[in-house]
This record gives structure tokens, C-alpha cells and sequence, in this order.
């Protein structure tokens, strides 16, 4: 058995760039500590410049650090365990944001350029959400100020595409692109009394737009005038 190390430490764990409904200034960064973590003397910093944010107070052990821009009502009923000027805030074009412990050493860095593609909607106001089950170690989703990140949901697989039946008319069977028949005659001389004809189609299923098994059974049951 493989040991895996666990992270232990202080990061930035969601990231409301976007703001909220009621203003795009209401925007509020929350770090996660797994350890009692005394902060005074920290950074969390944008890379271009834009936020200088010195921190101070203490976090709990797996406890959750609230940081709200301005004033204390960015997430309301919910109160900010540090309120400080964003300088000119989070960009929606996205931000590299960095946080440094006391002896200047960066133990967290989060690299949101090029428009946040890392995760976070500005439509919805869904936040950007630290989870290590994603690839990317980021997801979208419903805003969890001071609580546990919502739970990675592992993206659907796309549906092949699917093949509609023929029709089947006159016993003539058509496929897409081409057409075959399949016609019964009957040796009598009206040519109608022959031929009760039973046509079964059976159209195996398409993985990844090849088809894969293509079946026809042609029963027919002949019954002759003396």
C-alpha cells in the first residue's frame, strides 16, 4: 500500500470573484485551515497588483476564514471574520491570487487568468470551489461561504448519436444514404393471391457514430392456389 501525504496547512478555498446579485463589489475570498493558524503578518495578494490584502486574526482547525471586501454584508447573515479594501477588487478577466505566510513564503497560489477558466459563473453567481476530486482541483457551484465546498459531480458522458428505423413500405427497405429492396412476387397469375410477406428490422445500436451491427431477417411464407 501507497501512502499519500495529506496537505496540511492553510489555502484559499472558495473564491466569489463575481460578486453577487445585489453587486459585483460583493465580492469575498474564504480560506480553509486544517490547522489553529494565527495569520497576522500574512499576504494574500493578486499577482498584477490589483488586491493587497494583509490578514490578521486566527483560524480554527478545520475551521473556515471569511474574507469580505469593504464591509461586512457581501454575504449576509454571515459574519466576515476579516472586512478589508480589495484595492481595485477581483477582475472578471481573472487574477493569479497568491497567499504568503508571515516569513514571506508562498504557501498557496491560484491561477485564475484567463477569464477564471478554472471555474466560477458570473451569470449565476456560482463561486469558484476548491475540490481535489476534480482534474482541474476546482469546480463551479452554489456559493458556501464559511461552510464545506459542495461535492465534485463527475461529468456526465456524452450520448452516441442515435439511428431512427427505416420505414418500411411495400416491402422496400430504406437505410440513410441508400436503399434496398426486398420484394416477394407470387407465381400465381392475378399475382395477388400469393404472398403473405413478413418483413422483421432489426437495427443494431451506434457507438461513437459507427455503426456496429446491422441485422435483416426476411421471413416469408408462401401459400400457392392448386
Amino acid at each position: 500500500m501507497i501512502a499519500t501525504p495529506v496537505y496540511a496547512g492553510t489555502v484559499i478555498n472558495e473564491i466569489a470573484w463575481m460578486g453577487t446579485e445585489e453587486s459585483a463589489s460583493n465580492e469575498w475570498i474564504e480560506l480553509y485551515s486544517d490547522t489553529e493558524q494565527n495569520l497576522s503578518g500574512w499576504i494574500l495578494t493578486a499577482e498584477d497588483g490589483g488586491m493587497n490584502l494583509r490578514l490578521k486574526g486566527t483560524t480554527t482547525a478545520g475551521g473556515y476564514f471569511l474574507i469580505e471586501r469593504t464591509d461586512d454584508n457581501s454575504v449576509p447573515d454571515i459574519k466576515a471574520d476579516l472586512v478589508s479594501v480589495f484595492g481595485k477588487g477581483l477582475s472578471n478577466d481573472g487574477e493569479i491570487l497568491i497567499l504568503k505566510n508571515a516569513e514571506g513564503i508562498e504557501v498557496h497560489r491560484v491561477d485564475g487568468s484567463g477569464g477564471w477558466v478554472i471555474g466560477g459563473d458570473n451569470d449565476s453567481k456560482n463561486t469558484l470551489q476548491r475540490n481535489l476530486a476534480a482534474s482541474s482541483g476546482w469546480i463551479t457551484a452554489k456559493a458556501t461561504p464559511k461552510a464545506k465546498n459542495a461535492e465534485y459531480v463527475r461529468p456526465k458522458p456524452k450520448a452516441a448519436p442515435t439511428a431512427s428505423l427505416s420505414t418500411v413500405e411495400s416491402g422496400a427497405v430504406s437505410l440513410p444514404g441508400k436503399k434496398s429492396d426486398f420484394l416477394g412476387k407470387s407465381d400465381s397469375e392475378d399475382g395477388g393471391a400469393g404472398g403473405n410477406f413478413e418483413y422483421f428490422w432489426l437495427l443494431g445500436g451506434i457507438l461513437g457514430g459507427a455503426v456496429l451491427g446491422l441485422l435483416c431477417v426476411i421471413i416469408a411464407k408462401w401459400k400457392k392456389n392448386p
